[in-house]
């Protein structure tokens, strides 16, 4: 039976002793963000072109997409609404609202009240929730804001205190070892000269 849904699968077989990783590892360490990532992507792009080096990885790319909300302020002010509407309706949407508390016995149980977690991820649904305005009107989601889907914020890592990337990839063989691709990757790039504050360990 086909799974749905998986990208990539990677496997690694161990063979006894010690954890040794994958065949190249290489970290890049430093406390300049733009310039980590910068030097983070030349290296998996320059990885990319040393034939016999293949499924290269890395890990500080997030794969957690976001949703930002953007509003239209004038409609917003025009239909008798503001900001804060926006924000406690879309939470009350996602994360529930206490309503009211009951005690039974000598236990107190709030009752929240929330869309149905599946219903929500469907931004069509939200586009149609209602937000009643100081007027008692009911305006639609969709009338003041937009969605627009974007790249979640990236994981960071650290290496003896300071942040790094990891870049991780596997080689043929037969075409080239690991010792041949990192030394490759060292010799390419001049880190005191061109990336000041870098390492790669």
């Amino acid at each position: 039976k086909l799974i749905s849904g998986i990208k990539k699968i990677s496997y690694e077989i161990e063979s006894g002793g010690p954890d040794v990783g994958r065949p190249i590892t290489i970290r890049i360490v430093g406390t300049n963000d733009l310039m980590r990532m910068s030097l983070s992507n030349a290296i998996a792009d320059y990885l990319e072109k040393i034939k016999g080096v293949k499924d290269i990885e890395r890990n500080d790319l997030s794969e957690k997409k976001q949703v930002q909300v953007i509003i239209d302020y004038q409609t917003l002010s025009w239909l008798g609404l503001n900001a804060t509407d926006i924000a406690l309706n879309l939470r009350t949407a996602y994360s529930g609202e206490t309503v009211t508390t009951v005690k039974y016995e000598d236990e107190e149980v709030d009752f929240r009240v929330c869309c149905d977690s599946e219903s929500v991820k469907d931004l069509d649904t939200v586009r149609n929730l209602l937000i009643p305005n100081a007027r008692g009107n009911l305006i639609k989601f969709g009338t003041v804001v937009k969605f627009a889907s974007k790249n979640g914020t990236p994981d960071y890592y650290h290496y003896n205190g300071t942040r790094a990337v990891i870049i991780t990839a596997d080689v043929d063989q037969d075409i080239i070892t690991p010792i041949e691709a990192s030394n490759q990757v060292l010799n390419k790039f001049d880190i005191k000269s061109d990336w000041p504050g870098m390492q790669l360990l």
